[in-house]
């Protein structure tokens, strides 16, 4: 669980985060959660590469959760 934890902030500056009320943290590490996982599942391995990637593309992220043909 700790090195999750490290993954989402080193890789998505988790700790950077102004959100700090509510349920909303909560919800934005599943989110987090989620988009490491889907990123895997495609077949990343570097976490940082994938970032870096999807950041630049936004609409490959689209390829993470279409169904393959």
């Amino acid at each position: 669980m700790e090195a999750l934890h490290h993954l989402r902030d080193v890789t998505l500056r988790e700790d950077a985060s102004k959100i700090r009320t509510g349920n909303t943290p909560r919800a934005m590490a599943s989110l987090r959660n989620a988009a490491l996982a889907l990123a895997e599942l495609v077949g990343w391995r570097n976490h940082a590469a994938a970032v870096d990637h999807y950041r630049s593309h936004p609409d490959h992220a689209l390829d993470l959760i279409k169904p393959a043909p």
